[in-house]
């Protein structure tokens, strides 16, 4: 169990709660009972590491995605779309996402434009979709060779956060999430930089003080999407390093992850960090 608020994003496509959990048992247990019209949208390799998952919705179809940059296409997007008419999927469905980046765009862009627009809740499982990237509603999708050129603005309706996804990320998965961390440590009203320092100090740490980062990380962006929702000002300050960072993935063909180029645009490139076993 953990003690902390919710965080509400306040959003002009209507409001949405965050909500945090330690592990995948008190998600499944808080799920609303209301199981009419819900799609699974789940990277295959979580499904693989989580398999309770699958009963996440017993009665639910189950989508399974691999999370590569062929995923979040147009193509991508038709084949989600196929699926989601072939399941009988209308207007007042809901889709469920599960998963890092790669499943947020395909799902947001797709719930954004099936039937001009349904409801979706998305289950971050990596370090930079649970710091970062899970709320603000924006998502883009590739064409041809280039990266994120068409997306769009469409708020979840609910995003469930789970420290325990994170165990069994690699110390690349985590270094490029904390790209992002230490990015939205120094932005904004919220900062919280000595925050993340102290956390990065501790000789072991616990899911309980992993969630808190990732409030106050997800605090920090709140205030300014909740001020520049639609990226016409204030917002661009958090593209800093994602030009670079995106420069950077595509001349190594993905082998420098986002986060990683992020931390070479803030010339901090090297972490120090513990495995994964100290999270418990």
């Amino acid at each position: 169990m953990n003690d902390l608020d919710n965080l509400l994003v306040h959003s002009g496509q209507g409001n949405y709660p965050v909500e945090f959990f330690v592990n995948i048992e008190e998600l499944i247990a808080s799920k609303s009972e209301h199981s009419d019209e819900v799609f699974i949208v789940i990277d295959e390799h979580v499904l693989d590491l989580y398999p309770v998952l699958s009963s996440f919705y017993p009665k639910s179809p189950i989508y399974t995605v691999v999370a590569s940059e062929a995923t979040k296409t147009l193509q991508g997007v038709e084949e989600l779309s196929s699926w989601l008419i072939s399941v009988s999927a209308t207007r007042s469905s809901r889709i469920i996402a599960i998963g890092g980046g790669v499943v947020q765009d395909l799902v947001t862009f797709t719930a954004h434009v099936y039937y001009r627009g349904i409801s979706w809740e998305f289950i971050p499982t990596t370090l930079l979709s649970q710091s970062d990237s899970c709320i603000g509603a924006k998502c883009g999708i590739n064409v041809a060779p280039f990266k994120n050129q068409i997306g769009v603005f469409h708020s979840p309706s609910k995003v469930s956060i789970v420290s325990e996804f994170l165990n069994t990320l690699s110390e690349i998965d985590l270094e490029s999430g904390f790209g992002e961390i230490f990015k939205l440590s120094v932005t904004g009203h919220d900062e919280f930089f000595d925050a993340l320092k102290h956390f990065l100090l501790l000789p072991r740490r616990t899911n309980n003080e992993l969630l808190n980062l990732l409030h106050l990380s997800l605090k920090a962006k709140k205030s300014v999407i909740e001020e520049d929702e639609y990226e016409n000002d204030l917002r661009r300050i958090l593209n800093y390093g994602h030009s670079f960072g995106h420069a950077l993935e595509s001349l190594t063909n993905y082998a420098v992850s986002h986060g990683h180029g992020v931390f070479f645009w803030n010339g901090h490139y090297q972490l120090s960090w513990s495995p994964m076993g100290d999270f418990r």
